[in-house]
């Protein structure tokens, strides 16, 4: 009930036991899926979901090597987001890689509405993607148009250095209407090694593959990363 507070240690924990649960009855060990999890960040047993984390190890299993780009596509229905295209990518970690998947999505004219970044064992890093097309609808999927994404966040993914973005980002007639200041909050606490940056702005088309870029001219290493979209911003 609301008057009793779970903790987090305890949030994690009963989410890998219901994952661990799932998965045994698939045929998975406990053993199985902790190396196939790869010891990801705290911050993915609380904000994916039991089914997610599920689909997800099975696919990594089905994987034939660990340490190539992993990159699975479906619609999805979840709560926070009615009706999307989910994208998630597993691969080596670098400090120019969301800069370069954000920018894949933005080249195939995708608009991402939620992002989540976890770092893994072994300079890993898992990157899912909620994603709508141009008419705010999901993706039509089929095996074809499956394929072809794929090979352009291959591209992005295995690329050794930052790709270039579109440079043409011009706010669309609708979105000048709903024109408002960013916003950034920069946050060091002492408590943890790393500094925590808030930026609130009105979305447009490439809007998160220009941040990105800015982290990576600027020498900025991005460890962890929660983008979602509000209406109009």
């Amino acid at each position: 009930g609301l008057a009793i507070t779970v903790g987090k240690e305890d949030r994690i924990t009963d989410t890998q036991d219901r994952a661990l649960l799932l998965l045994k009855e698939k045929g998975f060990s406990r053993k199985q899926v902790l190396h196939l999890w790869n010891d990801p960040d705290e911050d993915y047993f609380l904000r994916e979901t039991v089914e997610d984390i599920v689909w997800l190890t099975e696919a990594v299993a089905s994987h034939n090597d660990l340490h190539e780009p992993l990159i699975v596509i479906r619609n999805t229905h979840e709560q926070r987001i009615e009706g999307a295209t989910q994208v998630i990518i597993k691969a080596d970690n670098s400090a120019f890689l969301f800069a370069n998947l954000t920018t894949a999505f933005d080249r195939m004219n995708l608009s991402i509405q939620d992002a989540r970044m976890y770092i893994l064992a072994e300079q890993q890093c898992l990157t899912t993607f909620m994603i709508l097309d141009d008419e705010g609808t999901p993706l039509h999927l089929n095996k074809q148009s499956m394929e072809q994404m794929r090979n352009v966040l291959l591209k992005y993914v295995t690329a050794t250095q930052a790709l270039p973005g579109n440079s043409n980002m011009a706010a669309t007639r609708k979105q000048r209407h709903f024109i408002r200041n960013t916003l950034t909050t920069l946050t060091n606490s002492e408590a943890q090694p790393y500094s925590i940056l808030e930026v609130l702005s009105p979305d447009r088309q490439g809007l998160l593959a220009v941040i990105a870029h800015i982290f990576v001219d600027m020498g900025i290493i991005l460890h962890n990363a929660k983008i979602t979209t509000l209406g109009e911003n």
